[in-house]
């Protein structure tokens, strides 16, 4: 920058940041009197929090290979489906992963019975109650 702008500029910029300056500090002020308050005065701390909340629904129009904007969300779906088609890739052989070797089973497992007199037994045996007293 020239130095015969720089003064102009640097008034410029002073001027530029005072009331920004003077925001912010308002507003730093005004958020630690709320939070200060809140015990008190609940209604106020909630109610400037759901005013800083911000819902961002949907998604904005998204512009097609033809340079127009899609209309509605089944445009946009079939933009994004297009898309990601075009940027996945596709694997060719998907059965066989590689490295990975079926274990050699030497004993297989004989029948299981389980009877509701078996489950009742063991649930006693491991009787441990949880905090709020009641055994499971």
């Amino acid at each position: 920058m020239c130095k015969r702008y720089m003064h102009s500029y640097t008034r410029y910029a002073v001027s530029r940041n005072d009331p920004n300056r003077k925001i912010n500090s308002a507003k730093e002020l005004y958020e630690r009197r709320l939070a200060a308050e809140c015990k008190d005065n609940p209604k106020a701390f909630w109610r400037y929090v759901q005013r800083k909340r911000k819902v961002r629904e949907g998604i904005s129009p998204l512009r097609k290979p033809s340079g127009q904007l899609s209309q509605n969300d089944t445009e946009n779906v079939t933009e994004l489906n297009n898309f990601l088609g075009m940027v996945s890739t596709i694997e060719k052989d998907i059965t066989a992963a590689p490295g990975i070797v079926a274990p050699d089973i030497k004993e297989t497992m004989g029948d299981l019975t389980v009877t509701t007199e078996h489950v009742k037994n063991k649930l006693k045996e491991h009787n441990c109650s949880r905090p709020d007293n009641i055994k499971p």
